[in-house]
């Protein structure tokens, strides 16, 4: 979030975060690089979904994508915070139907994913909502390979 403030210089730079360490890192990482981030510590958007309908330009989601069995998804500790359950998918099909009730009209909504999130079946998942796919990265990191999706009303 800070790049993208030193990038786009001053607007409103929203984060929310379930684990308290994370929330605090970014708080104290914006501080440092002089971008005010207002973090939330919360679950998903579900507190505070109302008051932002419509009115993102940016989102991004960088979710737990390990796949790892159900029970080992959620909570506050870090081995928790990577946890994304059957096929990596748990955390990030909990946000997808929020995703198009929170972009505004221009909105763009970027997500990290491995290829066992089944990038086809999250590009159907959100075009049901009408939002088109756009793979903008794809790169090797130890032994993951990931993914950064770009999803818009319309397409670029």
């Amino acid at each position: 979030m800070t790049s993208l403030g030193k990038v786009l210089g001053p607007s409103y730079y929203l984060c929310v975060d379930l684990n308290p360490i994370a929330a605090s890192a970014t708080r104290a990482t914006g501080q440092r690089n002089e971008v005010p981030i207002d973090v939330i510590i919360s679950d998903l958007v579900i507190s505070f979904e109302s008051r932002i309908q419509s009115l993102v330009d940016v989102l991004i989601f960088n979710p737990p994508y390990a796949v790892t069995p159900s029970e080992e998804v959620g909570g506050d500790n870090l081995q928790k915070a990577t946890s994304g359950g059957l096929k990596g998918r748990e955390v990030m099909d909990r946000l997808f139907p929020f995703v198009p009730k929170l972009l505004s009209k221009k909105g763009i909504f970027y997500l990290t994913c491995i290829i066992q999130n089944d990038i086809q079946d999250i590009a159907t998942c959100l075009a049901t909502y009408g939002l088109k796919m756009t793979k903008v990265l794809e790169r090797s990191c130890g032994i993951e390979r990931l993914f950064v999706l770009r999803f818009s009303w319309q397409d670029y």
